[in-house]
């Protein structure tokens, strides 16, 4: 059996090899991406994956995200399957995969989801942000139902009045009423795409209201040295990172170096059906 340092090295392999699919796709499309998160930090602090990490994180103004969406599904590609919320109704995330066809990457509480469950990599929709404080808090009040409608399950860690309510939304809202609020609230959230003088934010989470990005971010793009490639990302790196982890190139202690996603099944050669 492998250990965990042989494993996560071949899955640092497929998951470059996503990512130069992904890159090609996108220069041959003129869309815009940037590494993020962590994989920006991985690229700026060590020239690649952070040793521990277990993902790519890219991220794409909210423009060039549609437009990639709508372009791969044209693009027909099986060996690379796109997933989100509109392509798959039991998930549970408001951002997209492009999985890994004949892979296996086996999360907790997935068993029993029907979508594709191959190796992956992550792109975020970025938006923007508005300046004024009331429409901050309809803007935070949108992400909110958006993702309860989403995710269609109410977070363990909710206060109680919270969970009650939306408890009810969701018992009230079922089937293809949920689809038609989701995109009422996405709309509302996606408003202000044309500011470019607002600041960005990932509301794929409300954690993400905790990062805000500079407006002028996606302005200038840069080549990253990332392992064995290189792959485009916001010049302004700086603004990105100290935004997520403020003194980012300090290591974390080493109890925090671990793989995040702490999956159930890995499998390079198979779908999770032919591991059942």
């Amino acid at each position: 059996m492998e250990n965990n340092e042989n494993i996560l090295s071949r899955l640092h392999s497929v998951e470059i090899e996503i990512l130069k699919v992904v890159d090609a796709f996108c220069r041959k499309n003129d869309i815009k991406y940037s590494l993020y998160c962590g994989t920006m930090l991985g690229a700026v602090r060590h020239k690649g994956f952070i040793p521990w990490d277990d993902d790519i994180d890219l991220c794409m103004e909210r423009q060039d995200y549609n437009r990639f969406i709508k372009l791969w599904i044209e693009s027909n590609n099986q060996d690379y399957i796109l997933q989100n919320k509109d392509t798959d109704a039991d998930f549970t995330q408001s951002f997209t995969k492009i999985r890994k066809n004949n892979t296996c990457f086996l999360q907790r509480n997935e068993a029993n989801k029907l979508y594709h469950k191959g190796i992956f990599v992550d792109i975020l929709p970025l938006d923007r942000f508005p300046n004024n404080k009331l429409n901050q808090m309809f803007f935070k009040l949108d992400t909110m139902l958006y993702q309860l409608f989403t995710r269609e399950f109410v977070p363990s860690k909710t206060s109680i009045a919270v969970a009650t309510i939306s408890n009810l939304m969701l018992k009230l809202f079922r089937g293809k009423s949920r689809k038609k609020i989701r995109s009422i609230f996405l709309k509302k959230m996606t408003k202000y795409q044309n500011h470019t003088n607002y600041p960005l934010v990932s509301a794929n989470s409300m954690d993400g209201f905790n990062h805000i990005m500079p407006a002028d971010m996606p302005q200038k793009m840069t080549e990253y040295l990332f392992e064995n490639a290189c792959f485009m990302g916001y010049s302004d790196y700086d603004g990105m990172l100290k935004s997520w982890y403020k003194d980012y190139m300090q290591l974390p202690p080493l109890e925090e170096q671990v793989w995040k996603h702490q999956p159930e099944i890995i499998d390079f050669e198979k779908n999770y059906k032919e591991n059942i």
